[in-house]
């Protein structure tokens, strides 16, 4: 059962200029008891305990120029340890970073996260970590979902989310080292230009699921006027 005491999600209220706000709430992983979902129709089947789950509800007015690096993960480790993420970069970060790793559903904030990787041949492992080596990832991508949109000189989007492995460890204050090694999670790179102002003051929640197992399945569901939606499959 999920609450704020038990799963202490993440919650962020930022200034995105001096008069307008964004907020972010995530929380990860969320272990399912029951669901379906269907594709064309057809049942995807999976194993209820392989599934593990993330939510995201965003909403406020970002910049019109806004563009922003995000990597997300959850999973139950072999010795029933759970774990997961939420990484940003270029946004949310000059007041309160939405950095944070759960071990057993107790939540560590980090202040700070740097990517390094070859734009030129994203498909080679990236390197993300902080300062303070209190994570510290390296992520193998296996595919990948784009998209481009040209609405004229207000509004442009260049999209790629790729989907793939982690591997790496959290180390939180006063305990050791939590290592892990082939966890299906996805890294997102949205760069947008939008009319002003770009709003969304009711927020957006999304979920992402994640199996464990052999082969990639990822599911990214955005839900809109409480009706779930699939956004993307990859890798089934």
């Amino acid at each position: 059962m999920f609450s704020i005491e038990s799963h202490q999600p993440l919650r962020v209220l930022n200034p995105s200029v001096p008069t307008r706000f964004t907020y972010t709430e995530k929380c990860s992983p969320l272990t399912t008891t029951d669901f379906e979902l269907s594709l064309d129709g057809k049942l995807l089947e999976y194993e209820t305990d392989k599934v593990v789950a993330i939510y995201d509800w965003s909403g406020g007015y970002l910049r019109r120029e806004t563009n922003w690096y995000w990597t997300t993960f959850g999973a139950v480790l072999s010795d029933n340890t759970s774990i997961g993420a939420n990484f940003a970069a270029f946004t949310n970060e000059t007041y309160f970073s939405e950095n944070a790793f759960w071990i057993d559903h107790k939540r560590t904030r980090v202040s700070r996260v740097l990517y390094d990787f070859n734009e030129q041949e994203p498909y080679e492992p990236w390197h993300i970590y902080d300062e303070a080596r209190t994570m510290d990832l390296i992520f193998t991508p296996q595919g990948e979902r784009n998209d481009k949109m040209n609405g004229g000189p207000l509004v442009k989007m260049i999209f790629r989310q790729f989907v793939g492995t982690f591997d790496g460890f959290f180390k939180p204050e006063n305990t050791g080292k939590i290592a892990f090694k082939g966890i299906k999670g996805f890294w997102m790179d949205p760069d947008c230009l939008t009319g002003y102002p770009p709003a969304n003051p009711r927020g957006s929640p999304c979920f992402c699921l994640f199996k464990k197992g052999p082969g990639i399945f990822c599911i990214f569901l955005l839900l809109k006027k409480g009706v779930e939606t699939i956004q993307f499959v990859c890798g089934l």
